[in-house]
Parts: C-alpha cells; sequence; structure tokens
C-alpha cells in the first residue's frame, strides 16, 4: 500500500490542534469521572453487614443456553454459598449442545450440597422447595413476541419460592460468600434491588487492557453510580 498526503494538511488543521488543545482535557475528565463514579459504588467485598437470625429464602435463577462449557463450574461456584437458605433454579433454554444433560446430570448423581432428585423439574410440575436445592427446568420453546433470556429467567421465576430472586449468568463464578453479602446488604438498606459488577477474567495482555477500560467507560457513559441516589 502506498500512501501520500500532506503534513501541512493533516498535522496543522484546525481540527487537530483543537484536539491536541482540548483532547488531553476531555481525556482527564472522563479519567477522573470514572474514578469518582467507581469510589461511589459499594465494594460489595467490603461490607460489613450482618444477615438477620433468619434469613430469607433466596431462589437464584440461572438461564443458559448452549453453555457447556461453562455451566457446570457455574452450578458448582453457586452451590458453594454459605447463605443458609437458597433454591437453585437452572433454566435450559433451547441448547443445542449438552448443556441440559450436564444439568440433569447435576441432580442424578447426587452432590454433598444437598442436592435432590425432587428437586428436578423437567415436565413443568411443582415440588415443595426446600433449603439448598438444585432444581432443572427445560424449556423447549420461546413464545412469539419473547426474547430467549426474558422468556427463560420468566418460566424460572414462576417455580420460584424465594422472597428474593438472585439471576446469574451461566458464565459467572460467585465467591463463597457472595450471595450472603448481597443479601446482608439489601436488607440492612431496604433495597429493592441489587446489580453487581463482577470482576472480568482475562487471559491476553490486550483484554486485561481493554476490557477493564471499556467496562468503566460503559460504567461512566450511563452514570452506573447515580443508581445508589
Amino acid at each position: 500500500m502506498i500512501a501520500f498526503f500532506s503534513l501541512h494538511s493533516t498535522f496543522y488543521s484546525p481540527l487537530f490542534l483543537a484536539y491536541l488543545l482540548v483532547g488531553p482535557v476531555a481525556w482527564v475528565i472522563i479519567a477522573y469521572l470514572m474514578i469518582v463514579g467507581r469510589e461511589r459504588m459499594s465494594k460489595l467485598r467490603h461490607s460489613k453487614s450482618p444477615l438477620p437470625v433468619n434469613p430469607p429464602l433466596v431462589s437464584i435463577l440461572i438461564p443458559a443456553k448452549d453453555e457447556a462449557g461453562h455451566i457446570r463450574a457455574c452450578i458448582e461456584r453457586v452451590l458453594q454459598q454459605d447463605y443458609p437458605a437458597f433454591e437453585v433454579i437452572a433454566i435450559n433454554d433451547r441448547s443445542i449442545d449438552t448443556t441440559g444433560s450436564v444439568l440433569d446430570d447435576f441432580v442424578g448423581r447426587g452432590s454433598p450440597h444437598h442436592l435432590s432428585q425432587n428437586a428436578v423439574d423437567s415436565d413443568g410440575g411443582d415440588e415443595p422447595h426446600a433449603t439448598k436445592t438444585l432444581r432443572v427446568v427445560h424449556v423447549t420453546e420461546l413464545p412469539a413476541g419473547w426474547l430467549g433470556k426474558c422468556h427463560a429467567l420468566d418460566v424460572g421465576g414462576k417455580h420460584a419460592k424465594g422472597e428474593w430472586l438472585f439471576f446469574v449468568d451461566s458464565n459467572v463464578k460467585l465467591q463463597p460468600d457472595a450471595l450472603s453479602k448481597m443479601a446482608a446488604l439489601a436488607i440492612e438498606r431496604n433495597y429493592d434491588a441489587m446489580s453487581i459488577t463482577t470482576t472480568i477474567e482475562t487471559e491476553y495482555v490486550v483484554e486485561k487492557m481493554m476490557l477493564p477500560l471499556l467496562a468503566a467507560t460503559w460504567a461512566t457513559m450511563f452514570a452506573a453510580d447515580q443508581t445508589n441516589e
């Protein structure tokens, strides 16, 4: 490729000179807003809010579509939560891979996490809930007018017995105290809803540089910290 351009017209144009003057200032302001916005957000890992003596039952809903490579790790981490009373409802949303069989295997083989055959709900029936159980719901059709994930959560929500609903994406890995800290903070502050930002796992240098920056830019653009007001 051959490029031919005028140095004078490029590097000394009014637009370029304006950027030299305004650009650095704009980036400093953006960086400041990112830092301030992040500091305004509650740090869940630093939360000291105590759980009540009898915390409410929480229904953890995990929608999954073609997530065979991630769903096992997600479920295992969810079942390790130290919160005393929760049920897990995993929704297999029309997967064409082995997501459904992976979920069924969790219940079929039993588990040290109080899993029970009675918790499986493959045919739409309703069983009594218990603490720390896993229920699998298989969605085979998407009704007209619905988006897949929204429909899967709606289906799962109809089976939920908890006072709180906790939505978890199938590629998320929770720390053991995540649910306890979140529930304690929500109850203490009398919240009706909470949204959690996660730590992004990266492998390559470019990902480590760009993904956190993109996430911070998104949070700044949409003033995520203002949701606490």
